[in-house]
This record gives C-alpha cells, structure tokens and sequence, in this order.
C-alpha cells in the first residue's frame, strides 16, 4: 500500500468515527415532533444522509487492509485471524463485560430499570449470560430489537467476525470473477431480503468485499482520486447530500456512491496538498471512542429529550445538536487521553493493541 492511502485511510477514520457519534445523536427518535420543525429538519436530513456515509467507508477500509497484500494463502488467512483475535475478538469480549457490569450497577441501585436488555439480571437463566455476547433478542425475546450483542453498535464487529471467516471464499470469487465481481457487489447493496442473524448484514460485507476487490485486483484508487479537481469533490459532496429527498432507490444508491467518492477524494486533496495531517492522540483512540461513546451519548439524548421542546429556533436546535455530538466526542476521547496516560496497558488491550 503506497504511502498516500496509508495516509488517506489513517486520517479518514476519525471523521468517520465523528460521523457513528452522530448517528447515535439522533435528536428525532428521542423527540418525533421534530420532524415538524421545518428548518431543522431538512438540515438533519442532509447531516444524516452525510454521517451515514460512515458506516460503507469503514467496511470498504476494512476490506481493503485486510487483503492489503494482494494475494492470499492458509499462512495468511491464519495469521490474519491470530492479529484479529487480539484486535477484535478480545475487546469484544471485555467491552461487553464491562457494559453488562455498569447494567448490573444500575439495576442494582434501580432494580426496575431494564435497560436494553427488558429482563432482571436476578432473572437470568445461564445461557442469557452467554446470549450478551452475540444476540440480546434471545433475552429479551424482542423481535424488533437489532440482532447484536449487549454492546449494540458492535454489529459492525459481528459482522467483521463473519468476512474474516469467509475471506477465503471472498477471494476465490474476487480472483475467479474479476471486474464482474463488481456485478456481484451491485447486487448485494440492493438486496432487499436481510437475514436475521448478527453478523450477517448484505450492505457491509458487499462494501467489505468491494475493499477486498480494490486490493486483490492491485487498483490504486488513491491515484484516481487525486486527480480529481477539488471543486469537483465539494460541489459532489454538495449535491450529494440533498439526495435525502430522493425517493427513487436506484437513484439513492447513485448518489450515496458518489457522495462516498467525493468525501474520499476531497480528503485525499487536502491529504496530498499537506493541508492536514493526522493527529495521534485521534487516529489512536478511533477504535476506542467507537466502543464507549454510548456510554456519554445514552445521558447526553436523556437531556436532549428533557431540553429541546423549550427550544423554539431551528438553527439554535441544530446547533445544540452539533454542540451534542462534540460532546459526546470529547468526553471520549478525554477518558482516552486519561485511561492511555495512567493505564497505558488497560487502554491497550482495550483498544486492541491499537
């Protein structure tokens, strides 16, 4: 991987991880009368269809580096699944201990507090305490819940389980198919038919597999992205960001390609160009803020929610939304900065040796 990409891809994850924070800032599922709120809702609208931008560009990456070599074999795919265990599965493991831990807390003090998991812990048959790890529905008995472990947001995490098993066969396909396999990712994204299973998420692996085939296939796309003129990225970005109010999915999907293009190649611009640099103290602690920023965004919604009926302008709404998010950001990276200084080794293995 040539140095720019490396340098592209390292900035680009802070952003992103900004963007999952928003996500989970979601002013209109703690108040629905805001969508009535003309203004503020139409720059909502294009701040999501912005934000969700996040969530293809970290499995896109994610597929990327892990063939970043171009070539697989057993010795790779094993040693690949050996760096994953320390870098995944253990902090997966620990972080989900540790928000059971802060349930078992709260219920301790509020017994009837049910949480996410809508059952006492008092209750818990031995296999709930194992149902955490992979599939909270099998506790709460909820199908409308999200198929993921007590930590939700870790699906992401689930569903990387499940390429990384797979990447030999996502290989094969890749090698054998080629620049048809492009066909094959078109395809995925618009499959309408999802699996109820954690892991298994139709969107993710084809942006997961669309990384693998950019890296496989030895495409240099960084090189492709520099070339475009940068007025060209942000009138992209732009447009982009108003196809929210499309309502044609083929149409959606055009754009949200393009909108992933042009975020891309405008931060490879402003790479290339030394107009910014990757900060340390950020690109370390992604991984991180993506684990325990629910943690600062569960009370930071709870206030929203007592906060923004008694506030009557839009644009000063939109703006404690932003002030929200930054929030939430800072905290995180804050207790990063803490943890990393006086408890280097905890932080570490908590980060996955990141």
């Amino acid at each position: 991987m040539d140095n720019l990409t490396s340098r592209v891809i390292s900035f680009i994850r802070f952003p992103m991880i900004a963007a999952v924070v928003a996500i989970h800032c979601n002013f209109i599922i703690v108040n629905p009368e805001l969508e009535s709120r003309y203004l503020f809702s139409i720059l909502f609208s294009i701040t999501l269809k912005l934000i969700w931008v996040s969530v293809p560009i970290f499995f896109f990456i994610s597929g990327l580096l892990f063939f970043k070599e171009g070539t697989f074999n057993i010795s790779l795919y094993k040693s690949k699944l050996r760096k994953r265990f320390y870098t995944i599965f253990i902090p997966y493991i620990i972080w989900n201990i540790i928000y059971f831990c802060i349930v078992c807390l709260q219920q301790f003090f509020k017994p009837d507090l049910l949480l996410l998991l809508h059952k006492r812990i008092i209750d818990f048959n031995w296999t709930d305490y194992l149902w955490i790890f992979w599939d909270i529905r099998q506790i709460s008995h909820l199908p409308d819940d999200q198929p993921a472990c007590l930590v939700g947001v870790f699906w992401f995490i689930q569903c990387l389980f499940v390429t990384s098993l797979l990447s030999p066969v996502i290989y094969k396909i890749i090698k054998f198919t080629r620049h048809f396999f492009l066909l094959i990712f078109i395809t995925l994204c618009f499959i309408d038919f999802k699996i109820d299973i954690p892991g298994i998420n139709n969107v993710g692996i084809a942006y997961f597999c669309l990384g693998a085939y950019v890296s496989i296939m030895r495409i240099i796309f960084i090189n492709y992205l520099r070339r475009i003129p940068i007025f060209i990225s942000i009138i992209t970005v732009f447009i982009c960001s108003f196809s929210v109010f499309i309502e044609n999915e083929y149409l959606d999907f055009l754009f949200t390609m393009l909108l992933q293009v042009g975020v891309f190649s405008l931060i490879t611009y402003l790479i290339n160009k030394d107009y910014c640099h990757e900060n340390t103290l950020l690109t370390s602690s992604v991984f991180f803020i993506f684990a325990v920023h629910r943690l600062f965004t569960a009370p930071l919604m709870h206030i929203a929610d007592k906060v923004v009926s008694y506030i009557n302008n839009d644009i000063l709404l939109y703006t404690y939304y932003l002030l929200t998010i930054t929030t939430a950001i800072l905290l995180s990276i804050a207790l990063f900065w803490v943890m990393n200084k006086y408890m280097p080794k905890v932080t570490g293995i908590l980060n996955g040796r990141r």
